[in-house]
């Protein structure tokens, strides 16, 4: 192979080590950067879940303003599972790039 194009791997078949390598590097920094963001889910919708817990509780027998707080805790925790879902997919195209990487390394 040319230089600069890769170097020869010890059975003799071409490997494209600047490019596994810097694939591998990109794979890291995207699944840091999901699971950064599947921490700002956590801060974000646990306080508020805390909070729903804690007016729940100091409501009393008003089953009105129950339902809302229940309605309201509802959406939240719908709008909480769309976003792990978001990262769940954007997890699993970072699995689809490793699994080509990892492809390159066994040919």
């Amino acid at each position: 192979m040319s230089e600069g194009g890769g170097r020869h791997g010890g059975n003799g078949s071409d490997y494209p080590y600047d490019l596994i390598g810097s694939s591998a590097a990109e794979v890291a920094a995207e699944t840091h950067e999901v699971l950064r963001r599947l921490g700002g889910i956590e801060e974000k919708f646990g306080s508020r879940l805390d909070q729903h817990a804690e007016t729940l509780l100091n409501m009393g027998g008003d089953v009105a303003a129950i339902r809302r707080e229940m309605t309201i805790l509802r959406a939240d925790m719908h709008r909480c599972v769309d976003s792990v879902t978001s990262q769940q997919l954007a997890l699993e195209g970072i699995e689809r790039k490793l699994a080509a990487i990892l492809s390159l390394v066994k040919r």
